[in-house]
């Protein structure tokens, strides 16, 4: 994550090809929205953070040592924060969106990104891309 704002690390249980993974980076990059990091690893990553989803975002963001707005999927769980929005604005935003896109099968509509909202959205909204690419492959796993 040093050099690139997505890792997948490929014997994560809902890892993305390599083709989505451009897309959440592309994304990213024209949303003008910041700092975001995004990881998707294994359950087994969990027992290294103490045995807690919420352990590895925190570790993420420690190892990194970057402000900015993070989303993890853990195996089958996922968790996403920010230092730079509002309280639970980021873990929010991806949960509606994931809510939102449960079961069709495709990704978050990319002009989402770039709407203008007082809550830090442009940021959100790509912690959202990968939370409905998250559930996409959950989908597609089950």
């Amino acid at each position: 994550m040093q050099s690139s704002p997505v890792y997948v690390d490929p014997g994560a249980e809902l890892a993305i090809s390599s083709a989505d993974q451009d897309q959440l980076r592309r994304k990213i990059d024209t949303a003008g929205a910041g700092p975001v990091y995004i990881a998707i690893l294994p359950a087994a990553a969990e027992l290294e953070a103490g045995g807690s989803p919420d352990g590895v975002l925190q570790a993420l963001h420690d190892a990194l040592g970057r402000k900015g707005t993070y989303a993890a999927v853990i195996g089958r769980h996922f968790r996403a924060g920010s230092d730079v929005l509002a309280p639970g604005v980021a873990g929010r935003l991806a949960t509606e969106a994931l809510d939102a896109h449960r079961g069709q099968g495709v990704t978050a509509d990319a002009a989402g990104l770039h709407r203008p909202r007082g809550d830090g959205a442009p940021a959100g909204r790509v912690v959202a891309e990968a939370a409905v690419t998250a559930g996409r492959a959950r989908a597609e796993a089950l």
